[in-house]
């Protein structure tokens, strides 16, 4: 006799108060876990430090704590991250031209070329994850995460 078929996602928080959230994390996952165990096992990087590479490979100069607000990760994990960044030479610190106690970041030419690795990596989950919408559907769903994301 098969072992039964474990319940669906959707199955098992029907009716739960916290339906959105769990849905929200399980897309996290299923978008992150492949991708960045990926370019963990494939570049040497954690997700930390492919973060701040994200981030800096859209904003040119950032500092820290600013990854760390736009990213909502904790600031130690992208502490620890820019470290490990330094050490391996794809980015550098200068510092901040208004408050010179500041350190902003930068990619270095290193740093910029793992970048443009890692974002085929995402886009690649991103269309498989989005494949099940039509145009129109994933307008309506990039509006609703930016009014999310915005808070």
């Amino acid at each position: 006799m098969a072992a039964p078929k474990p319940p669906t996602t959707l199955e098992l928080i029907a009716d739960s108060p916290v339906k959105y959230g769990f849905r929200i994390t399980t897309m996290r996952n299923w978008y992150a876990v492949p991708a960045f165990g990926r370019i963990e096992r494939e570049l040497d990087l954690t997700e930390s430090e492919v973060t701040i590479i994200f981030c800096l490979g859209h904003i040119p100069a950032l500092r820290a704590k600013d990854v760390s607000v736009i990213s909502a990760r904790p600031k130690n994990s992208i502490s620890r991250g820019v470290h490990l960044l330094l050490r391996k030479k794809l980015v550098q610190q200068n510092a901040d031209r208004v408050d010179k106690r500041e350190k902003t970041l930068t990619l270095t030419p290193s740093g910029l070329v793992m970048f443009r690795k890692i974002m085929p990596i995402f886009l690649a989950r991103q269309d498989a994850m989005l494949s099940s919408l039509t145009a129109r559907e994933r307008q309506s769903f990039d509006r609703l995460l930016d009014k999310l994301v915005a808070g």
